[in-house]
């Protein structure tokens, strides 16, 4: 039986067609950038306070919800849309700004060029070459669609002032990012549009929890174009709870640092990041073969080779704890027979 690659991380079932069940029970999750420590206790307390209220339909507007997200993040509330995960966000505004061509800095998110296909955008490209720092994006492009931080390759780039840009800022709660709440607040006047996620680092991913922030005309033409009841109760619940929950990112830096450090040591190359992920080089091996020569073990990474712009030798993993961190490293050591300490 052949399995399909899969398009994302956090693939769990394929993993299991592919490779059995996990040796220790449970899978060692590298492939997916969220927050090692999952869905905050508190979170997951007022979900299960509002179990109950799964029968009833959601606010169709989320207007409590709205508010709460929009002070977290300190623009007005009708600066403010939230949506079924980022992906959905994308969607909304290439589909509001419905552009002719969008421009792009490969290696990017591959939902890019799939949500400009939607709105029949022609997509525009430049490459970026290892080490994947910054590179213009393409003159002339009706609109771009930029990461900040870049997903895969971690990078930050710098404000741009052009007419139409969406800023994809699904991990920008895990970079020191300067200007972060000034881009948002740019969004706000309508100079460009953010979309966000809370995902990643309040450990919701399977509740899809995003958001769009844009000055209000561009707000309400989003909302007409998203389906009813697009963000359910329980995600209306976990936004709010979230707004009100620190999560502690001192230990990120350091521990980034430690496994890029990690990771040399065993042969391969990763590139610098701002972000709660590494894009790696693993040649001469491809990116699926290390992926299987870990998925037997109970360790799952991200083959990066279906990124549009990088081929087939890299892999991107995300930061876990450096217990963690250090099961992964023994294991890449392992299976590829580095003994280097």
């Amino acid at each position: 039986m052949t399995h399909r690659w899969p398009t994302h991380g956090g693939a769990r079932e394929w993993a299991e067609a592919r490779y059995g069940p996990p040796p220790q029970g449970r899978w060692l999750d590298f492939s997916a950038n969220i927050h090692p420590s999952g869905c905050p206790p508190r979170i997951l307390e007022a979900l299960r306070r509002a179990l109950d209220r799964v029968a009833l339909y959601p606010d169709p507007e989320a207007a409590r919800t709205t508010a709460a997200l929009a002070r977290r993040l300190g623009v007005p509330a009708e600066c403010v849309l939230l949506t079924n995960g980022g992906s959905q966000a994308l969607y909304l505004a290439l589909g509001s700004l419905r552009p002719g061509s969008v421009g792009v800095v490969q290696p990017c998110f591959a939902e890019y060029a799939r949500a400009a296909a939607a709105v029949g955008a022609t997509v525009r490209a430049v490459v970026a070459p290892p080490p994947f720092a910054w590179q213009a994006p393409p003159p002339g492009c009706e609109c771009l669609v930029l990461g900040r931080p870049n997903n895969p390759t971690g990078m930050l780039p710098p404000p741009l002032q052009h007419p139409r840009v969406v800023w994809d800022e699904a991990f920008i709660d895990f970079t020191p990012a300067p200007g972060a709440a000034t881009m948002r607040y740019r969004a706000a006047r309508g100079s460009c549009i953010v979309v966000g996620s809370l995902t990643k680092l309040y450990g919701l991913a399977g509740l899809r929890a995003g958001y769009v922030v844009a000055e209000p005309g561009a707000i309400a033409a989003m909302a007409r174009l998203q389906p009813a009841w697009s963000v359910n109760t329980l995600a209306q619940v976990a936004v709010e709870a979230a707004c009100a929950t620190a999560v502690d990112l001192s230990w990120l830096a350091p521990t980034r640092a430690a496994l890029a450090a990690g990771l040399r040591n065993c042969g391969l190359r990763p590139f610098p990041s701002s972000a709660n992920f590494l894009l790696v080089d693993c040649a001469p091996m491809s990116g699926q073969a290390l992926c299987d020569r870990l998925g037997p073990r109970g360790i799952l990474i991200r083959d990066a080779g279906n990124f549009p712009g990088l081929g087939p030798n890299y892999v991107r993993v995300a930061v876990r704890w450096p217990e963690e961190n250090a099961q992964l490293l023994a294991a890449i050591r392992a299976a590829t027979g580095d003994r280097r300490s």
